[in-house]
């Protein structure tokens, strides 16, 4: 059975597609942290230029 790419993407990271559970993988748990990290690392880099900036 073909899925849409997306489809397919979210099922590699997390048991829904294969349990019905809908925590993350291994695999997922790791996509999880690499967003949070790349937004705080954002975050954080925003933060510095803006107070250094007053």
């Amino acid at each position: 059975m073909l899925v849409p790419v997306l489809v397919a993407r979210v099922c590699a990271l997390m048991y829904f597609c294969a349990v019905t559970e809908v925590h993350p993988t291994p695999a997922g748990h790791e996509a999880v942290l690499a967003a949070v990290g790349y937004w705080f690392g954002w975050f954080a880099a925003y933060s510095a230029r803006f107070h250094r900036a007053k």
